[in-house]
């Protein structure tokens, strides 16, 4: 497994387990933990693309 890939789960994982009580504390964290989410996905389907080539 790449290390994008446990990085993106975590994020996943932290998101899901304390997203709301971000969103109701430190909303600027959540708002950056969304956006590494955005763009850890663009990076790898850009990856993903370049391997496939």
């Amino acid at each position: 497994m790449e290390l994008s890939t446990v990085i993106l789960m975590l994020i996943v994982a932290s998101n899901y387990l304390f997203g709301n009580y971000l969103k109701a504390n430190i909303p600027i964290m959540w708002h950056l933990l969304n956006w590494l989410l955005i763009i850890l996905l663009a990076y790898m389907a850009v990856d993903y693309f370049k391997k496939r080539k």
